[in-house]
Formats: C-alpha cells, sequence, structure tokens
C-alpha cells in the first residue's frame, strides 16, 4: 500500500483506505498516518504504521475533518508539491462519500486554481467535477451542480492541456441532478441538455442518458403529457439505435421507465396504455431480442397502474402470466396485487388478499403484512376482528413449523392499529392488551423478537387517552417503569385528555406530566400549548397566572438557546384567553394584556419565524381587551383594528374583532370613547349592508353601545340610540332575523328611559306596537320609560299602558305593577297637581297586585308604596304610622328589602328609626350594607338585597 505525506499537516492524519465509485471508476482513499512537519528533514518520506499507535484511535471523519482544514487553510496557494495535490483530489472523492458536496466544492475550487498557479503542472481528472456534480445530485441541488460543470467547461477553454473537456459520465451526472430535483425548471433544463448531448460531435448520449431523461418525466405524477412524453423519448431511443447513432438500444428498464410514466400519469387510459408498451416487450422478445424481455419489475409495473384504476379483474388475470415469460421472482407481483387489494377499500379485501397468498409457492413477511394491512382496512366493524384471526393463524403455523416467516413486532402492530381504529373503544383496549399480553408469552416461551416497544404501548395508550385518561396515565407510567422509553406523543395524549377535563384537579395531572417531560428535556412547545389551553379554559384569575409563569419559562427557556421550547402564536393565543376567562371574574390586568400583544407582534416581524400573526390571534387579543373595561384597552384595540386595516398587514378583520373592539370602547365608560365604539358599529353594520363583509355585527354589540349611552347621560343618547335602532331594522329587512332581539328593544328603551324625555313614553310606545309577539319584558321597559320621564302624569300614563298590554293579552308581572308605582312615586318631582291622582293610582296598582292570581308584591312594591305615601302625602302621624304599617307587613313576609329601609330612615325620625329597626340612623347612613345584613333573617328573607 503506497503512504503519502501532506504538506503543513502536524500530528494528525488521513482516513483509512475507502473506496468510492465514481462515474464507473473505483477510486482508492488511503489513510495518512501523523507525518513530521515542513521543517523536519523527513518530510515526504514514508512512515512506520507500527510506530503511530494514536492513529488507530482517532475517529476517520475527524482525520478527513483536519485533513480537508490544512488544504483549505494552511497550504499556501502555489506551494503544494505533487503528492498534496493528489491527496487534495482524494480529500474531493472522500467528501462526496461523506455526502458534503459543500466542502468537495470548496477543495474542488482550491485544487482548480492551484492548479492554474501552480509550476508543478498537476492535472486535473474529469472524475473530480463529475463526482462532485453527483454528490450535488443526491442532495437534489441541480444549480449547485451546473456551476460545477460549468467551472470544468471554463476550465478546458482556458487551458485545454490542464482541464479536459466533460465526458459523457460529466453530462450524465448533471442530468441526473436536474432530474432527481423538484426545481421548476428542472424537465425543461433536462429536455436542453439531451438535445445539446444529441447535437454533440463528440458526447453522444448513452442508455443511461435517456433513462434518466424518462424518469425524469415518470417522476411528474399526474402531470398531463409526462407520460406521453417519456414514452416519446423511448421512441428517439430506439430510432437513433436503429439509425446506427447508439452501439446499445432500449433495454427492459427503458421500456420498464416509461410504464412506470403512465402508471403515475393518473390518465384513465394509463394502465392500458403501460399494458400495450408490456405486449410490445413481450412479441420483441418472441422475436429474438432478449434484452427487452419484461422482467418482475415490469409486471409490477402494470399490476400497479390497474390498481390504481381499480380494474381489480385485470389485476388478477397478470398473475396468470406464465413465470417463462417474465424474468425474475415473482413474489412482488403477487404481494404487489395484494396491495391493489389494501387500496381498493373493500369490505372483503382481505379475503381476495388472502386468496392471492396462497396460491404463493413461498409468501414472504411482505405477503403476510399485506394480508393484514388488507383486513385492517377492511371497510366494516369486524375489521379488526379479522385482521387479528389472520395474525393468530400465522403465528400457529409458524409454531408448527408450517411457515418461515415469523411473527414479527410489525405484524402484531397492523392488528394492534386495527384495534386502534375500531368504533367500540372498550372492547378495542381489552382486545389490544391481550394481544400484548401474547407478545410478551411469545418472546418468553419462544424467544420471538415480539417484544412490546414504544410503539406497541402507543396504540394502547391512545385506545385509553379517548376513554378513561387516569387509565392511559396508569399504562405509560407502568411501562415508564419496565424501561420503555414511551414516545411524546403519547404524553401529549393524555396531557391533551386531562386539559380537555375543565378541571382544577385534571389540570394538575397535566403539570405534573409536564414536569416529568421537562425532567427529561423532552417538554417542548406543542406540549406547552396543550396545558396552556386546559388551563385557559379553566378561566379563573389562578389559572391565568400559571399560564403567565408557564410563558416566561418558556422565553427564558428560548433566549437560552432552547428552541424546542420557543412560544408560537398559539402559545400566546392560550393566555390571553386564559386572561379572558379571569377578567370575567373582575381581573383587570391591561397592563400585561398590551405587553402580550407586544411580544405576539416582535414574534410577528421576526424574519426568521414561521409563526405569524393571524386572525386567531387577533380575536383573541380583542376579547381580552374588550373584557378589561379601562380607556387604556379601548385605545388599544382600536389600534389593532387599524393595524389590520393596514393591506399590508395581510389579516383582514372580521365581525368578531370588530364586535369586540366596539364592546372595549363601549366599556371604557368614556363618553369620547362611546362615540368611538358607536362609530364603529355603524361602519361594520354598513359594510355588511353593502356586501363588503361576510359577517354581521353581533347583537350584543348594539346591546352593549345602547347600555353606554343609557349611563351616559349625553344629550344626544337618544339620537344615538334611535340610529342604531334604525340600524338594527336595516339588517333584519337583510335577513338577519337575530337583530334587533328582545336584548336590544331592552337596552334602546333605557336609553329612552334615562334621557328623561317628557314624551319619551309616547314615543317607547310607538316603537313596541311595532314589534311583532312583543313581550311582558318589553313592554316592562316602556313602563320603566315612563317611570322615568318629566310628564306631569306619568302615573296616569303608566296606568294606561299596563291597561293596554293587559288588553292585549300580555300578563303583567310584579315588575309591570311595580313600574306604575315608581311613576306614581316620582310623579311630585314635575308637579304637585296631580299628587291625589298619583296616590290613587299607586293604591289602586297595590290592591290589585295583592289580589293578583299570578303575581304578588315583593320588597321592591313595598319600597315604591312607601316612597309614595312620602313623596305624594302631608308629613304627619297618620303618614308615618302607615309606612310603618307597610313595614311591619314587610316583616311578616320576608320583605324587608334596601329600599324600605331607605324609605324608614328618610321618614322617621333618628329614635324613631332605632326603636323600629334596631340601629342606629347614622350606622344606616355610614354602613347601610352592615345593617342589612345584621337584620334578623325572618325580615329579610324574601327580599333580594
Amino acid at each position: 500500500m503506497k503512504k503519502f505525506a501532506v504538506g503543513a499537516l502536524r500530528q494528525s492524519s488521513f482516513t483509512s483506505t475507502r473506496r468510492y465509485n465514481a462515474t464507473l471508476q473505483q477510486v482508492e482513499v488511503e489513510a495518512a498516518l501523523p507525518v513530521p512537519t515542513f521543517e523536519s528533514p523527513d518530510f515526504g518520506k514514508a512512515v512506520d504504521k507500527s510506530q503511530h499507535q494514536f492513529s488507530r484511535s482517532v475517529p476517520p471523519r475527524w482525520r478527513f475533518d483536519k485533513a480537508a482544514s490544512v488544504v483549505l487553510n494552511e497550504v499556501k496557494p502555489g506551494e503544494m508539491d505533487y503528492a498534496t495535490l493528489g491527496q487534495a483530489k482524494k480529500l474531493v472523492l472522500q467528501a462526496c462519500e461523506y455526502e458534503r458536496p459543500e466542502l468537495a466544492t470548496k477543495l474542488l475550487h482550491r485544487l482548480v486554481n492551484e492548479c492554474r498557479t501552480n509550476p508543478n503542472g498537476y492535472v486535473m481528472y474529469q472524475s473530480v467535477f463529475n463526482v462532485t456534480m453527483s454528490a450535488w445530485a443526491k442532495q437534489r441541488e441541480p444549480e449547485q451542480a451546473e456551476n460545477v460543470f460549468a467551472q470544468m467547461l471554463n476550465g478546458h477553454a482556458e487551458n485545454p492541456s490542464l482541464f479536459p473537456p466533460p465526458d459523457i459520465y460529466s453530462y450524465n451526472a448533471l442530468l441526473a441532478a436536474w432530474a432527481g430535483s423538484n426545481h421548476p425548471i428542472a424537465i425543461d433544463r433536462v429536455v436542453e441538455i439531451l438535445e445539446e448531448m444529441e447535437g454533440s460531435e463528440y458526447q453522444q448520449p448513452d442508455g443511461f442518458t435517456y433513462n434518466t431523461v424518462m424518469t425524469a418525466y415518470a417522476n411528474l405524477i399526474g402531470e398531463y403529457g409526462a407520460a406521453k412524453a417519456a414514452e416519446d423519448i423511448l421512441l428517439r431511443f430506439s430510432e437513433r439505435h436503429v439509425n446506427g447513432l447508439l452501439d446499445e438500444g432500449p433495454q427492459t428498464m427503458s421500456f420498464n421507465i416509461a410504464m412506470k410514466a403512465w402508471s403515475n400519469s393518473g390518465d384513465e387510459k394509463g394502465a392500458d396504455r403501460a399494458h400495450e408498451i408490456f405486449r410490445l416487450m413481450q412479441k420483441l422478445t418472441s422475436e429474438g431480442h432478449a434484452n427487452v424481455k419484461p422482467d418482475e419489475i415490469s409486471l409490477v409495473s402494470l399490476i400497479k397502474a390497474y390498481g390504481l384504476k381499480g380494474d381489480l379483474d385485470m389485476v388478477e388475470k397478470l398473475l396468470d402470466t406464465p413465470p417463462s415469460e417474465v424474468d425474475g421472482d415473482l413474489k412482488n407481483c403477487f404481494n404487489c396485487a395484494m396491495s391493489a387489494y389494501v387500496m381498493s377499500g373493500l369490505k372483503d379485501a382481505g379475503e381476495h388478499a388472502e386468496r392471492i397468498m396462497e396460491r404463493m409457492e413461498k409468501p414472504n413477511k411482505i405477503s403476510y403484512k399485506t394480508v393484514m394491512e388488507a383486513y385492517a382496512k377492511g371497510n366494516h366493524r369486524n375489521a379488526a376482528i379479522d385482521c387479528e384471526n389472520f395474525l393468530g393463524k400465522a403465528v400457529e403455523k409458524y409454531l408448527k413449523y408450517e411457515i418461515d416467516v415469523s411473527p414479527t413486532k410489525e405484524l402484531f402492530h397492523i392488528a394492534l392499529r386495527a384495534w386502534s381504529e375500531h368504533q367500540n373503544k372498550r372492547e378495542a383496549a381489552e382486545r389490544v392488551s391481550a394481544i400484548i399480553e401474547d407478545m410478551e408469552g411469545l418472546r418468553k416461551e419462544w424467544n420471538l423478537h415480539t417484544t412490546p416497544d414504544a410503539k406497541t404501548y402507543s396504540y394502547l395508550i391512545e385506545i385509553w387517552s379517548q376513554i378513561d385518561v387516569d387509565k392511559a396515565e396508569e399504562i405509560l407510567l407502568k411501562a415508564e417503569e419496565q424501561g420503555i422509553n414511551i414516545w411524546i406523543r403519547n404524553y401529549n395524549m393524555i396531557i391533551r385528555g386531562h386539559a380537555g377535563q375543565n378541571s382544577k384537579k385534571s389540570i394538575e395531572k397535566a403539570l405534573q406530566l409536564l414536569k416529568i417531560l421537562e425532567g427529561r428535556e423532552q417538554a417542548k412547545t406543542f406540549t406547552y400549548n396543550l396545558v396552556l389551553k386546559g388551563l385557559a379554559k379553566l378561566g379563573s384569575v389562578n389559572s391565568a397566572r400559571k399560564c403567565m409563569n408557564i410563558l416566561n419559562s418558556m422565553e427564558e427557556a428560548a433566549r437560552d438557546g432552547d428552541i424546542e421550547k420557543r412560544p408560537n402564536m398559539q402559545t400566546y393565543t392560550c393566555v390571553l384567553n386564559a386572561m379572558s376567562g379571569a377578567a370575567s371574574e373582575g381581573s383587570r390586568d391591561t397592563a400585561s394584556a398590551i405587553d402580550i400583544f407586544h411580544r405576539m407582534s416582535k414574534l410577528d416581524k421576526n424574519p426568521d419565524s414561521t409563526s405569524k400573526l393571524d386572525l386567531v390571534g387577533y380575536s383573541a387579543i380583542l376579547l381580552l381587551l374588550s373584557r378589561l373595561r379601562s380607556v387604556e384597552a379601548a385605545n388599544t384595540a382600536t389600534e389593532i383594528i387599524k393595524q389590520m386595516l393596514d393591506p399590508t398587514t395581510g389579516v383582514n378583520p372580521d365581525a368578531g374583532c370588530m364586535s369586540s373592539a366596539v364592546l372595549a370602547n363601549a366599556r371604557a365608560r368614556s363618553i369620547r370613547h362611546i362615540y368611538v365604539a358607536h362609530d364603529m358599529l355603524v361602519y361594520l353594520s354598513r359594510l355588511f349592508l353593502d356586501g363588503k363583509l361576510q359577517q354581521y355585527p353581533h347583537p350584543s354589540s348594539f346591546t352593549t353601545v345602547l347600555n353606554a349611552w343609557s349611563l351616559s347621560q349625553e344629550s344626544s343618547s337618544v339620537k344615538r340610540g334611535f340610529e342604531l335602532l334604525t340600524l338594527m331594522k336595516d339588517l333584519n329587512d337583510a335577513g338577519v332575523e337575530s337583530i334587533p332581539n328582545k336584548v336590544g328593544y331592552n337596552a334602546f328603551f333605557s336609553v329612552m328611559a334615562k334621557s328623561k324625555l317628557n314624551n319619551g313614553g309616547f314615543e317607547a310606545e310607538k316603537i313596541l306596537r311595532t314589534i311583532p309577539n312583543a313581550s311582558t319584558d318589553l313592554w316592562n321597559s316602556v313602563l320603566q320609560v315612563w317611570a322615568y320621564s318629566k310628564h306631569t302624569r306619568k302615573a296616569f300614563e303608566a296606568q294606561r299602558c299596563l291597561r293596554d298590554m293587559q288588553a292585549a293579552g300580555i300578563q303583567a308581572n310584579n315588575v309591570s305593577f311595580n313600574s306604575v308605582l315608581n311613576a306614581a312615586a316620582h310623579s311630585h318631582v314635575h308637579s304637585d297637581e296631580f299628587k291625589d291622582e298619583s296616590m290613587e293610582i299607586a293604591m289602586g296598582m297595590f290592591e290589585e297586585l295583592c289580589n293578583c292570581e299570578y303575581a304578588e308584591p315583593d320588597h321592591v312594591t313595598y319600597g315604591c308604596l312607601m316612597k309614595c305615601f312620602r313623596n305624594l302625602t302631608e308629613a304627619s302621624p297618620d303618614r308615618d304610622n302607615s309606612i310603618l304599617d307597610i313595614l311591619e307587613r314587610c316583616k311578616q313576609e320576608g320583605k324587608v328589602g334596601s329600599m324600605c329601609i331607605r324609605e324608614i330612615h328618610a321618614t322617621l325620625t333618628p329614635t324613631d328609626f332605632e326603636k323600629c329597626i334596631g340601629f342606629r340612623a347614622d350606622a344606616f347612613s355610614t354602613k347601610p350594607a352592615s345593617v342589612l345584613g345584621s337584620l334578623p333573617m325572618a325580615w329579610t328573607i324574601n327580599a333580594k338585597n
């Protein structure tokens, strides 16, 4: 064995002898041992291998990397001797063997530059370029192979004596690089290279060339015209051979590629066309052309074509092809035919596949696997049972030495998968457990390779996670104790099951499993998101706090370099949903909400991130902001909507986003933001009415804005309310039946009531009469409008409205009577002229309510009646006694409410109040809730305080 030394290589060595097949040549890459330095007088001499034991312990690839580094970085340009140049060439070949074409290209470039400047006159070989192009072809990088080919051409044009021209192997290597890639211009470049070779005087295409071009077309699965183009190339190949331009013509492989092209074409006649090619091969063979005799691959391609077509009768007929007409072992043909039944989806596919297998002289493992797949995919409820029964028969035959195919875990896993897809999960769990026990028994008694592994338990865990997640967790932990490394996906199944139960106990179990994965450094973003989603469903302040802690730990881990824990948009969305639930409980952490949105925006703008802020993320943050009831939240919601309306964002707000922004502004309790919410809602509604938005605003948006106007005390609130009511009616006319709803009308009537208009009651009644099937609640809302109005005879009008309600067949309730009493109690504010009339109406309403069969006085009724006595009658002992009589009745009925106590407090002297109630009057003034809570339970048991 020849030994050599490389300049500038200090105390290191090259790899041991390896062989690399490059363009049909065997290139020997030998090991160089540690060599003396340049300064040593022994440089370049052979080194005795026995004197250097160190070289045997150094990993070959380490020595290779060191040698390549020396050539690239330590040897100065122009100073390579002939031996070093030769070794650099071998390094190129070895880099290709190690599938490192980028390093091979660097070394090749170094060689090319050295040959141009080095006086030693080293001549480049075509094989170095060819092998580098082949290495790039394996990496599916045709453009890199093209660069190497161009370098070869340029070198030859510059100095033909040092750089040889591309040979047939060079063109074929380039052709293979383009043919095997998914580059958009691959097929065009392949054809261009073929035409260039056909027009060349020196490098004519050979059989490999044409086969490569046909393969490129055959791989264009389902593309129109590709199969026809592949067949045309086959004809060109044949014609050039007939015309004497090629020594050898198409052989079996060429015809097989053409058949494959038709099989992959997706054409209805593709299988028939492949069959015609098959018959042509048979005909040519009978005429003496043995080099085109169909082989096993030919028949498999044809069977596959008819299988994809669904012509199972033809598949069966092809199996009757005489073995003498086909070269090779026909086992794969039978296996392919059985695969056709697997793809068929027939209920009896397993029976057909088993019948075909029985025709085989000696089925192999693939045969048994295919039959089991056919049974497993049978489209009926007993598919898993049939699959298991077939497996049982196979095991029995093997144990009786009737077959040579040993049952393996792979066969058992097919049966397990079939049961995992069974509808009855309880039965499936029992059968899978039994199969796993059988696997253990076969391993112990017969020493078969059926030891249950992680995949085995994966099926069992998957089934139990759907019916009893606690049982699934028990199985997982038990398997872990046996030394089986359960897959992370199984942990995720159980975590998802616990997280989906929406209980604190189950979430704690999910967190415990997460800690186990964290301890093994196997926890990933997907797992964290499952836990976060479960915590978000709890909707509590504590769960939101836990979500924030998990998010912060994930971000910290990502900053430390653990990209597997880097939060994505789903992570942030889950945290936002948890905060939304907490906001429903009263948590108002606006600063954290805005901070999370800024983190999401930062991730969205990161060019290296594939996780982008989408509609789901925007919806989550807007929903949270709508529940925070703060000016900052409203401002942020408005800015987000503006951001989404920007075309460069690429995410258009839907009705849900706009509605959330409307709610955020309406709930900010700021006049400016109420106007913003109003304008947003109008804009959103107009977009829908104009057909520019598919979703209409949610009815709650109208209700919330109307409620905001009712509390605003703005002079224009009624005008704005009428505008929204008109808009709701327009939406109803456009087909939105849910708008306006009862809640929306009630909110509008509330706006009118709080505005205290003189004739507000009349306007409200007009609107009420336009509502079909108006309910008791809507009539009560109109009565409230009368109660709040400034009309001098509002008690009379409220009573009249109540009579109209009863005349319309609407059953009044205690709220209806209380509204009339309330109107009477406040009628004195606007005029004393009708006090007696109002008092008479109040007493009449009270008496009617007491005698009513479907309603009775409540604590509000008594409070309003006391207010009527206090406001409508002159102060006198009789008035005070009447109020005290009402109080005594309240005590007896357990209906002493806060309104009653307030009226007593306003009517009686502090001394009388203390005698009557039992508490000092000033105590009620400072702490009314404490007084109410200390009253005897018998007084307040039927009152809602």
